[in-house]
């Protein structure tokens, strides 16, 4: 749920801020999925600590 949420937020930021173009679209694309791999880990690694 927290990973799922992580996605979400990121994606909706990303898709709301890009240019209308096709290249503003694919520089949001490829920023989400950047962003949300790394905060993925991240938060991965927080929750592991947390919970161990």
């Amino acid at each position: 749920v927290v990973f799922g949420g992580i996605v979400s937020l990121i994606a909706v930021f990303f898709g709301y801020y890009s240019k209308p173009t096709g290249a503003g679209v694919g520089t949001a694309t490829t920023n989400t999925v950047v962003l949300s791999s790394v905060l993925v880990l991240v938060f991965d690694f927080i929750m592991t600590s947390f919970l161990t």
